[in-house]
Order: structure tokens, then C-alpha cells, then sequence
């Protein structure tokens, strides 16, 4: 799950550029739930927190909200066969 984690802190970081306690506040709670619940609480948080403090990094942010809506439903179809690294690797070589 690490690497969902750090497109979750680098959206956070698209948006509060370098208030770490601001991202921190707003991303660590997400990261248990990115665990049990997937990636839907996170891309509701994520709309949210668009509509109350759009970007100052749009092309940041749309590459970290990518990450949730393209290539984590793909991962979720085997996530319980294995890893996410592994899961990654398996996807991108064949």
C-alpha cells in the first residue's frame, strides 16, 4: 500500500504545497481507510478537498487523482493474490 500512499500524500501536497501538518492532517486518516475500503473514501476526500482549496499544482494533483480512479481498480481486481508492488509488476509485464 505504500505506493497508493504516496500518490494520497502527493495530492495533499498538489494542494497544501508545504504545510506538512496541513497534508498530514489530511492524508493520514485516509490511509487506513485506503487498506480496508479502497479507493472510493479517498476520491470522495479528494473531491472535497478540491472544492474547498483547488490546487495550486493541477497537473500534480490530476496525476495523484489518476492513480485512484485508473490504475488502483486494476490492482483491486488481484489485490488479494499479492502485494501491490507485485501486483504492478504483474500488470505492466505482460
Amino acid at each position: 500500500m505504500f505506493h497508493g500512499r504516496e500518490h494520497l500524500w502527493g495530492y495533499g501536497r498538489s494542494h497544501f504545497d508545504t504545510e506538512i501538518a496541513a497534508i498530514y492532517t489530511w492524508a493520514e486518516p485516509l490511509n487506513s481507510r485506503f487498506e480496508t475500503d479502497g479507493p472510493g473514501p479517498i476520491l470522495a476526500t479528494m473531491a472535497a478537498l478540491e472544492a474547498q482549496r483547488p490546487g495550486a499544482d493541477p497537473e500534480k494533483a490530476a496525476e495523484h487523482h489518476r492513480y485512484f480512479t485508473k490504475l488502483h481498480p486494476q490492482i483491486s481486481q488481484v489485490w488479494p493474490q499479492g502485494t501491490e508492488e507485485t501486483t504492478i509488476l504483474r500488470l505492466f509485464s505482460t
